[in-house]
């Protein structure tokens, strides 16, 4: 699986994207500009898709980028530019072409809002279990088989019921 980055005067670079998203985007990062100089001018990057569509890899920096991206997709480069008085940022693509930067293209780039939190999971679910007392008063009392889930504690070991 690989993807191509388009930046630059119509310039492109394949990677890998079979790492998490914070990887793939600093190598991007590294070979995909010009000198020392531009990695400190450039700041944060991301990535969309022809049409403009932003992929948002930096908003799940651990979750592996081929999760989130196509196998043999064609993204373009942009760079991030955040103000430090609003939460809004700015995507500014770095291909200069003018047949895939149209009209279209920058609309969907447009000002969007930071969001101040980024979780790193989805939903955590919880590692306890309930007992049959709280099974009972959230009206789930009676198993598969039509029993009491009273009945149910009688038959698990001495270890799991607390006797030692």
């Amino acid at each position: 699986m690989y993807i191509t980055v388009r930046y630059g005067d119509s310039k492109e670079e394949i990677f890998n994207p079979n790492c998490r998203a914070v990887a793939l985007l600093r190598s991007i990062k590294d070979r995909c500009t010009f000198n020392e100089d531009d990695l400190e001018l450039i700041g944060d990057i991301e990535l969309s898709d022809e049409n403009g569509n932003i992929k948002f890899l930096r908003d799940s920096p651990m979750r592996y980028a081929n999760e989130i991206l196509g196998h043999r997709e064609s993204l373009v480069l942009l760079r991030v530019e955040a103000r430090s008085d609003e939460p809004f940022v700015s995507y500014i693509p770095m291909l200069r072409d003018e047949e895939a930067i149209t009209e279209d293209f920058l609309s969907r780039l447009s000002i969007r809002e930071e969001p101040e939190s980024r979780p790193d999971s989805r939903r955590v679910k919880s590692n306890t279990r309930r007992s049959p007392a709280d099974r009972n008063a959230n009206g789930r009392g009676k198993d598969r088989k039509g029993l009491k889930a009273d009945n149910k504690s009688m038959s698990r070991s001495k270890s799991r019921q607390g006797v030692r």
